[in-house]
């Protein structure tokens, strides 16, 4: 029997799943069990920021960027854009755009991170004034 046995390599292919898991869990928002999800609200769930933060900078109302989370609207071009720009680029105009096809969309640890890491270094007050 070789290595390219399909058995023995969906045994593999869920060992490492279920290694990889405990992981994951801290970085999977409420959310993302939730096959209606967007990765827009997995992402924002995870970072911790508001939609009403979210609409300020952007430049939508609340109801705007919830109808994008939920899926009921796409992005325009611009908008798509405007919110790669403030994420940093943790996820494409193609996640906004064409949610659906993105439903095990996970957001990267790496990138939520560095965007906790900014969002709590903007809201620090400033200990030299």
């Amino acid at each position: 029997m070789g290595t390219d046995h399909p058995a023995l390599l969906g045994i593999c292919f869920t060992r490492i799943m279920l290694a990889r898991k405990p992981f994951l869990e801290p970085f999977m928002s409420r959310k993302a069990e939730n096959p209606s999800s967007t990765p827009l609200s997995r992402l924002r769930d995870a970072v911790g920021v508001t939609t009403t933060e979210v609409s300020k900078v952007i430049g939508l109302n609340t109801g705007n960027i919830s109808r994008l989370e939920n899926g009921h609207n796409r992005p325009s071009p611009e908008t798509a854009e405007k919110l790669v720009q403030y994420f940093g680029g943790a996820l494409t105009e193609l996640h906004l755009i064409y949610p659906e096809r993105y439903p095990n969309w996970i957001p990267n640890p790496k990138d939520v991170a560095k965007l906790v890491a900014a969002r709590s270094s903007v809201h620090k007050p400033d200990s030299t004034s």
